[in-house]
């Protein structure tokens, strides 16, 4: 397969894209390292990956959080727990209401 030159029209309209000022040099530099890229890519089209099982990711993810519980606290914990309940300004049984982080009307 015939490796496909970028031409310094193609390299400038790249640069344009990403924003890029390039000098001369590094546009016969950029033009050879795009080129090598398309000739890779080209390599990795030939490559059968016909029996490969289609993945998002390469292990197994697994949820590894533990269940939401609420759990008793004894002693000293429970009266730092009824100081915190009560400092909070809206509180209902033992659940603490809190603004909300994402706010659609915030205007800052």
């Amino acid at each position: 397969m015939a490796e496909e030159k970028f031409t310094k029209e193609e390299v400038l309209r790249v640069a344009e894209l990403a924003r890029l000022s390039l000098t001369a040099e590094q546009i016969s530099t950029m033009g050879n390292e795009l080129s090598a890229i398309l000739a890779f890519i080209s390599t990795l089209k030939e490559v059968d990956v016909g029996r490969v099982e289609a993945t998002s990711h390469g292990s197994e993810l697994r949820n590894t959080l533990r269940e939401d519980t609420r759990e008793h606290v004894a002693g000293d914990e429970e009266e730092r727990a009824k100081s915190i309940r009560g400092a909070f300004p809206v509180a209902q049984d033992d659940m603490l209401k809190v603004p909300p982080v994402l706010n659609q009307d915030d205007e800052s």
